[in-house]
């Protein structure tokens, strides 16, 4: 969806939540994190704040929601934020069949279910690390209209998995990419306002595919930084304020401004 409908409908839906806090009475409290029932076993989220659009943390391979504790709370307090781990990582239960290996489409599929059950509806700002950021290109193929912005910190390549799928993780299931390989490739980011921050290292993509990915957006921008893989974990200012340039350019239904003319290169970011 481009410009014209995507915008309409988001700011349809901003309007309806309110300003800030409108629209969150009913639904239920998620603060303090709870265990979702997905038909035999369950997926653990939790949510804070209040507003749209709602932030969606998806941590890397193997790391659980804990990795985004000290950026949360400080998105929280301008929009609702919600974070959840895989099934068989951190609080989560492994998935009832006991799979060996799950396709990533039913990882996304996932959850996009456990986001419905808890009452936590779109427009969505995906921030996602390492393998999530795999996971944010195929959740924007799959559910296009329910995404408005994304923040892609150090995303993996789709070069990286070379067999195709990852070990397993924790207590969960290997993911499979194969059969998604195509649509992560292809999928076209719109004017989805977009982030991809690179770290110096490259561990997980190069530069150059980072670039392109930045650019699959109309309105993308690229930050390098002179840190390892988890950019999150060193620079967790500089992550806040790169999802805090998301949400506003969503709400404010403008551009994100030149990198130049933001705090990023101040907290650690290196325009590109």
């Amino acid at each position: 969806m481009q410009s014209g409908a995507l915008r309409v409908v988001l700011a349809v839906v901003v309007a309806s939540l309110g300003a800030g806090c409108g629209g969150s009475e009913t639904r239920p409290d998620l603060s303090g994190g709870t265990k979702v029932d997905m038909g035999g076993w369950s997926l653990y989220l939790r949510c804070q704040g209040s507003g749209s659009p709602t932030v969606v943390f998806d941590a890397g391979f193997y790391d659980s929601h804990e990795v985004w504790a000290r950026l949360e709370p400080a998105v929280a307090r301008t929009t609702r934020t919600c974070s959840y781990d895989r099934a068989g990582v951190g609080r989560s239960d492994p998935r009832d069949t006991r799979e060996p290996e799950v396709p990533a489409e039913q990882v996304i599929d996932e959850l996009h279910a456990l986001l419905a059950r808890a009452d936590v509806p779109p427009p969505y700002v995906l921030v996602g690390h390492s393998l999530a950021g795999l996971h944010a290109r195929l959740f924007v193929a799959r559910h296009p209209q329910e995404i408005s912005g994304l923040v892609l910190v150090d995303p993996t390549s789709p070069e990286y998995f070379g067999r195709g799928r990852t070990e397993p993780e924790q207590n969960g299931a290997a993911i499979g990419y194969l059969t998604a390989d195509a649509a992560i490739r292809r999928v076209e980011l719109g004017d989805r306002p977009t982030v991809v921050l690179v770290s110096w290292e490259e561990r997980a993509i190069t530069e150059p595919e980072a670039r392109v990915l930045a650019m699959r957006s109309s309105d993308g921008l690229l930050v390098r930084t002179r840190t390892g893989h988890g950019i999150h974990r060193e620079l967790p200012k500089l992550v806040t304020e790169a999802v805090q340039l998301v949400v506003d350019a969503v709400r404010s239904e403008d551009p994100l401004p030149p990198c130049p003319e933001t705090q990023l290169p101040r907290l650690g970011g290196q325009c590109r």
